[in-house]
């Protein structure tokens, strides 16, 4: 049943009671509560959603706060339905402990894992409750801040950055029971060898005090220029003007905005955002409107403003000798520049940019979508073998909730399966074109822990225009340079200009500030991409052809292993050089340079001696005839073979276990 007030009297305070009786008792224990909801999906599995704004993040301690936050939750998330029931959730990081989440759902390993640890380490398990699923949840102390990221198959681990539907709740659909004589005070270490293997947590910024925040705004300029004024009211009808499930975004927005200003009132401008904020939410009649909620955001944003002039300074006061931007030519000449990397192999390249244009509806964001989800749950796109999840960060400033609803249909995913794929709609973030938009989203990038993003498209990201250069070259300063230094790799899509043999839409500049640019452009198979022109590493490309599959009996779409056409003139040959001169297959540049000079050769063009390596150690083994293979661009890569290699053949189905 749902917590509310039209509810009977005596049922809503029963429940009432019981719920905060288990939220003192966490509280008790040393952990931060929150009020979560739970319903029933389709296929008899439970979702849960935290009662806040902000999640886990706005947890507390405070019995008096969670007491008022069940009488009327602050905050209830699009799509959670209305016959959900409220329970209990706590942070577990927050009194120095953590949960292994065994899951036994959908065939998942979770608890034989549990048990093969065990066995293995001794029967660390000292606190531990039991879900409605019939999986095992178990209570670890620990003294350091351990993140989301488990290297145990089947296990989920929350701490700091997380949280758990707490045992002692129950609802229609079950209960989570404590196992034993387990409580919340009972739970003991992980052994050493398993707490050395968890990755220490992202720390996730946290609001300002009031304080703070009312201190921030008291130091804002008295009078407000004319100029500020103007851009003032526009971004104000901006938020005006923005659809009902947009609008906390868009208060984050105009919020972000204003207090980045140097020339404007925010006393002024906070009396005029709480003014639109009251007459929207009255006028609408969704909820109550509470000018206090203004002030929650206000917290939020001081805490970022904080936090970037604090950077500021300190980079300002780092003295000379500590910024080391030069390079050690000693060290640059033993270093391995063979590429092994991969993201998605054979299309894109793990930690580099790279852009991927095409013309409308010829499939771009479908294909990288399709990349990325399969990365988040740890298959690989190709082939569908398990791999280590990814985390990546997908901005989308284009599609609507429906619109990714329908393509996460049409690919079989579950969103309950991603949770490694972090995915703004239509995302509140300062253009990317200036200081702000790049700091902005790296804070978010790295606060998820991504490895990869993705901006889709790039046009809708920039405030500049995108037939100017200028525009290009801000973004790459501001965003482009700083994901790559700190090794995330990126991609943008764009749209085709109105000469599709020109390249992307607006300057030649977008072609230039990328490792790699794909075009790419629809077949009857699928999809064909096309780099040659486009890309400064060797081992990148030139062209694949991706195909496309339906499921003519789910309608299931999927994408497989592509075929690679083209290798540079000259790779079979020099290939068979590295051969003849005995360099071992896993050898690097550096090696296959000094291993050819030895044995009387030249090394050649790095762009051939690359590929060579390359070409190698895909063909697994020495001595093996080179010839016919890589000569070309008419040449058909091994790495991804096809059941022939006609465009009409389809390839083996190795999706067979989507639904």
């Amino acid at each position: 049943m749902d917590i509310t007030p039209d509810q009977d009297d005596v049922s809503f305070r029963a429940r009432l009671e019981q719920l905060f009786a288990l939220a003192k008792e966490i509280i008790a224990a040393g952990f931060a509560v929150l009020p979560a909801a739970v319903w029933a999906r389709s296929d008899g599995t439970l979702a849960k959603a935290p009662l806040l704004l902000h999640g886990h993040l706005d947890a507390t301690g405070d019995p008096q706060i969670v007491l008022q936050w069940l009488a009327s939750p602050p905050h209830v998330p699009a799509g959670v339905p209305a016959d959900h029931e409220v329970v209990i959730g706590f942070v577990p990081g927050s009194g120095q402990h953590g949960v292994a989440d065994c899951d036994i759902k959908h065939g998942s390993v979770g608890l034989e894992t549990l048990k093969a640890l065990v066995r293995e380490h001794g029967n660390f398990v000292t606190s531990a409750w039991r879900s409605p699923s019939g999986g095992v949840n178990v209570l670890f102390s620990t003294d350091t801040v351990v993140g989301n990221t488990s290297p145990w198959p089947g296990i989920d681990v929350r701490s700091s950055n997380g949280w758990a539907v707490a045992p002692g709740n129950s609802t229609r659909w079950g209960a989570w029971v404590w196992m034993g004589q387990s409580s919340f005070t009972s739970a003991g270490p992980l052994p050493t060898a398993l707490s050395e293997q968890l990755k220490p947590a992202e720390q996730h910024d946290r609001p300002a005090t009031n304080a703070e925040t009312t201190d921030f705004i008291d130091a804002s300029p008295t009078e407000t220029t004319m100029s500020a004024l103007e851009r003032f009211n526009d971004e104000l009808e901006r938020f005006r003007q923005a659809a009902p499930a947009n609008r906390h975004p868009a208060m984050v927005r105009i919020m972000s905005w204003c207090w980045g200003m140097e020339h404007l009132d925010l006393r002024f401008a906070r009396e005029r955002i709480i003014g639109v904020w009251l007459d929207l939410m009255t006028l609408t009649g969704e909820q109550v409107a509470r000018a206090d909620e203004v002030d929650i955001y206000a917290r939020w944003v001081t805490a970022q403003e904080l936090k970037k002039r604090q950077q500021q300074i300190e980079q300002e006061e780092a003295p000379a000798d500590s910024l080391e931007i030069y390079i050690d030519w000693q060290e640059f000449a033993k270093r391995d520049t063979t590429p092994r990397r991969w993201l998605v192999e054979g299309f894109w390249p793990y930690g580099k940019a790279m852009a991927l244009w095409a013309s409308a509806k010829e499939g771009k964001s479908e294909l990288v979508l399709w990349c990325v989800g399969k990365l988040a749950m740890g298959e690989d796109p190709w082939t569908g073998k398990s791999i280590d999840p990814v985390d990546i960060a997908y901005f989308d400033y284009e599609m609507t909730e429906d619109d990714l609803d329908e393509r996460l249909s049409d690919f079989g995913f579950d969103p309950e399966a991603l949770e490694h794929l972090h995915y703004a709609l239509l995302p509140p973030l300062s253009p990317l074109d200036i200081a702000e938009g790049g700091t902005e989203l790296l804070a978010h990038v790295q606060r998820v822990g991504a490895e990869a993003v993705v901006i889709d498209t790039f046009t809708a990201a920039v405030k500049g225009e995108e037939n100017l250069a200028d525009t290009i070259r801000a973004f790459t300063r501001y965003t482009g340079l700083v994901l790559k230094r700190a090794g995330i790799a990126y991609l943008r899509t764009d749209h085709a200009g109105k000469e599709r043999v020109k390249g992307p839409r607006g300057s030649s500049a977008k072609q230039q500030d990328v490792d790699v640019t794909w075009n790419l452009r629809r077949t009857q198979t699928g999809v064909f991409l096309d780099c040659a022109k486009g890309s400064r590493l060797s081992w990148v490309g030139p062209t694949l052809d991706v195909y496309r599959r339906t499921d003519p009996g789910t309608g299931i779409v999927s994408y497989s292993r592509p075929i690679r056409v083209g290798w540079p003139a000259g790779t079979a040959e020099k290939a068979k050089d590295l051969d003849d001169a005995g360099v071992a297959l896993d050898a690097g540049r550096s090696t296959a340079v000094a291993g050819l000079k030895a044995a009387g050769l030249k090394p050649g063009r790095i762009e051939v001696l690359s590929a060579a390596l390359r070409f190698r150690r895909e063909k697994g083994q020495k001595g093996q005839d080179f010839s016919g293979t890589a000569n070309g661009n008419n040449a058909t890569d091994p790495l991804f073979p096809r059941s022939g290699n006609s465009p009409g053949n389809s390839p083996p189905d190795l999706f067979s276990d989507q639904p």
